[in-house]
């Protein structure tokens, strides 16, 4: 049983609807997971310490409006990082209120094999009547050359797709194949892992042959892993897609199960949106902050990646991969 509240009245639960559509490919790559990044999952602030940015005091008086463009780099888990500013310099009211903001940062996972992690973060502060100031998610730079690697991820044979089984195909079957590649040279094969599987064989081994022949080839020196979410359905099959919506209507639907927890969403410079790529059974949802960032959101977005929904095997193997908004308002989450 869940109870969801805001401000002070009890907020109406809202039917999750799925859209149907039309038609898409027999087999195809759905989607790359995003990669998480262990140091945004492990960014924590100081117990008690201010999680938010605020419009510096000292410039209260002017109609000052700014951009900041922070890099941080922690050198330790128990301490704050080191900041510098890129782009034009700010007035010194905003950089010590983003400075004061970071010294309360902590990288709890780093350890003795980590010289040194970096991190960037944007910030916008209005000088408008009502004063306010936005940071925007932080940002992992090691993501984005990632990124970079994921856009020349090609095929040796352009076009081609995985091969749907021909028994599946008598058969009826459809499937989901989340596999990881792993490349370390630009013009060599991949290492294949299928780490989440429908558990048919002959879609598997249809995925790893695939993956063989894709390659990187803007790749450095580092390795590059990635994870991707191949689909097997037939052409004529309806597709049906979770809608953006309010949380509340997303979790109605959530199985009986789900761990318990409590939230306040007030503390978290509510309201806010949140992106879900909802992976489940397979893996765990892929959860992230639009827009804004908050650091004591982060608990929230941990339970938030193991929601699981109570629905047909029918419906859960065909919104699998969805990719959704959900809005996130002001008040209390007891679940």
């Amino acid at each position: 049983m869940s109870t969801f509240f805001v401000k002070q009245h009890a907020l109406a639960v809202l039917a999750l609807a799925a859209v149907l559509a039309g038609t898409g490919q027999q087999a195809k790559a759905h989607a790359v997971i995003p990669p998480a990044s262990k140091w945004l999952d492990c960014l924590s602030f100081v117990s008690g310490s201010p999680t938010a940015i605020a419009y510096p005091k000292d410039a209260e008086a002017t109609d000052v409006g700014v951009r900041v463009d922070a890099v941080f780099s922690f050198t330790a888990p128990d301490r704050g990082p080191e900041v510098r500013f890129e782009g034009a310099k700010p007035p010194a009211a905003f950089t010590a209120e983003v400075r004061n903001y970071a010294s309360n940062m902590r990288l709890t996972c780093m350890d003795s094999s980590q010289a040194k992690v970096v991190l960037r973060q944007k910030f916008e502060f209005n000088g408008s009547e009502q004063k306010s100031a936005k940071a925007l998610p932080v940002v992992d730079p090691v993501l984005r050359d990632r990124a970079k690697y994921s856009a020349c991820l090609a095929h040796t044979k352009p076009g081609s797709i995985p091969v749907f089984p021909a028994s599946a195909r008598r058969d009826g079957r459809e499937a989901h194949v989340f596999a990881t590649l792993r490349f370390t040279k630009p013009d060599t094969a991949p290492e294949v892992t299928l780490i989440a599987t429908s558990g048919q064989s002959d879609f598997n081994n249809s995925v790893t042959s695939y993956a063989e022949d894709l390659r990187v080839s803007c790749l450095g020196d580092e390795p590059f892993e990635t994870t991707i979410h191949y689909k097997f359905v037939f052409a004529d099959t309806e597709k049906m897609l979770l809608k953006n919506g309010p949380l509340a209507g997303f979790l109605k639907f959530s199985k009986a199960d789900t761990k318990p927890a409590k939230f306040d969403f007030n503390t978290m410079s509510c309201p806010f949106d949140v992106k879900l790529i909802y992976n489940k059974p397979y893996l765990a949802n892929s959860v992230r902050q639009l827009d804004s960032f908050d650091g004591a959101r982060q608990p929230f977005l941990d339970w938030l990646k193991e929601v699981e929904l109570q629905v047909d095997k029918n419906t859960r193997e065909k919104i699998v991969g969805s990719n959704i908004v959900l809005s996130v308002p002001c008040g209390q989450l007891e679940f």
